[in-house]
């Protein structure tokens, strides 16, 4: 973006004073041509997605986008239909159709595995383009019209099961919620954190229905405390750790947690479903019991680059919010959206689209860093953010505690749906700060220049 926008500025400033001299004048401009993204996000109603944060970022990057266009001299200027689903599955399913209906040709639902594994018929036999920035079940991880900017989570569970290895965790006791997101995040962290990089052990794992949680929740959380009691006779406290995986629900079965000694003795971590959640900081029971614990969640990265600061900063002023996880996902997600429509332009067909944002993916410089899509149309990596709830001065705040942390061996596959560029291999330097085991980083680099 940055690259773009300052050629096209400096470009502008040298021509411009010698395109003034001339008799004809300076070259008219054309007429802007209105290029229309869908946006559905949950503005109300009840979701594990700060809408708020979401909708800010988006009309942010509607300003800056339609800047970078008038600055170059282009026609396009970016409009957003932004619509409320109201955390509503039938609502994000009739705004689906709606979409397609107006011919919009890509669509931003910011919805979860879940809500898009059910509309995802709709969205297939529509023909649209989606983006998503914040689903990450690999049971959607196909080749179709659907690019999530946010790795799946086999990556993130290698990321999670390398974090708890490293932080002397040997044993674990995995409390999730039975629906698509859930149930997956569960296997993959089992399985990552018992593979021969890691070898520790899954003590137990308690699954509760995210319908019905409170029908049965004394009766799960009395079940954890004994399993984790079990893991404790075999090993010291600080060996074992609870891994919730939940929404808002987790708020109330943190509370219940407070009352048994034994779960409050051990190390708990959650997911990006509850990390950064407001109104887990505004109980304070479960904030107590979170901070008595060390609750942390991995959440992608904030990128350590003037564009991701100012951006935080801009959001933090027009929503007062502090912590908005996705919020720079989704302002990626509608200048990707915004370039690929443009370079494809207005008569563009889906394969077009689908063609160009791939292309625009490697050439824009993306404020949550470098955008690599694999063949599924995932995100192919990135790194991660800790946060943790902490007490500082005196109110309850989700507080980071390790910065940008990268997995070597959550290392992607090199299978991508367009050709990397030369700087992909310069990021790729950048990321792996010590050689990998297998394959070397030379090896990594190679299967690049392979692929170019």
């Amino acid at each position: 973006m940055k690259k773009h926008l300052i050629f096209s500025v400096i470009f502008l400033a040298f021509f411009g004073n010698s395109c003034s001299d001339s008799p004809s004048g300076p070259a008219p401009i054309s007429q802007p041509l209105t290029l229309q993204v869908g946006v559905l996000l949950p503005a109300t109603g009840n979701s594990p997605i700060n809408g708020t944060a979401q909708k800010a970022a988006v009309e942010l990057a509607v300003e800056d986008i339609n800047e970078y266009f008038k600055a170059s001299n282009s026609a396009s200027r970016i409009e957003a239909l932004i619509r409320d689903t109201q955390g509503s599955i039938d609502e994000e399913s009739r705004l689906i159709d709606g979409m397609a209906e107006q011919e919009i040709p890509v669509v931003i639902c910011s919805m979860t595995s879940g809500s898009l594994a059910l509309v995802k018929p709709q969205i297939d036999a529509n023909g649209t383009i989606v983006l998503n920035d914040v689903s990450t079940s690999p049971q959607l991880s196909l080749d179709d019209n659907l690019f999530r900017l946010v790795p799946d989570d086999k990556y993130s569970a290698k990321v999670m099961a390398d974090f708890l290895s490293e932080s002397g965790i040997e044993k674990i006791i995995i409390y999730y919620r039975n629906d698509w997101w859930g149930t997956g995040l569960q296997e993959q962290i089992a399985a990552a954190f018992t593979s021969p990089e890691n070898g520790r052990s899954v003590a137990d794992t308690i699954v509760y229905d995210s319908r019905l949680y409170m029908v049965d929740m004394d009766e799960k959380v009395n079940d954890l405390d004994t399993s984790v009691f079990q893991a404790l006779i075999e090993t010291t406290a600080d060996k074992v750790a609870v891994i919730l995986i939940s929404f808002e629900e987790g708020i109330e079965i943190l509370k219940r947690a407070a009352a048994y000694a034994t779960l409050s003795s051990v190390k708990w971590y959650t997911g990006d479903g509850l990390g950064q959640n407001m109104d887990l900081l505004n109980d304070a029971a479960a904030a107590a019991f979170a901070v008595q614990v060390g609750l942390q969640a991995p959440l992608i990265a904030e990128a350590d680059s003037d564009s991701c600061r100012d951006l935080l900063t801009r959001i933090q002023e027009k929503t007062g919010l502090d912590h908005y996880a996705f919020a720079p996902v989704i302002y990626d997600a509608v200048w990707l959206a915004a370039l690929a429509m443009s370079e494809a332009g207005s008569d563009a067909d889906s394969t077009l689209i689908k063609t160009a944002l791939i292309q625009q993916a490697w050439d824009y410089d993306a404020v949550t860093g470098l955008i690599e899509f694999n063949s599924a149309g995932d995100r192919a990596t990135c790194e991660y953010d800790f946060w943790e709830v902490d007490l500082v001065n005196g109110y309850y705040d989700w507080v980071k505690t390790v910065a940008r942390y990268f997995s070597a061996t959550a290392s992607p596959s090199f299978s991508f749906t367009s050709a990397p560029v030369v700087s992909t291999g310069k990021a790729l330097q950048q990321a792996y700060q010590e050689p990998l085991p297998d394959p070397t980083v030379e090896e990594l680099l190679e299967a690049i220049h392979q692929e170019r």
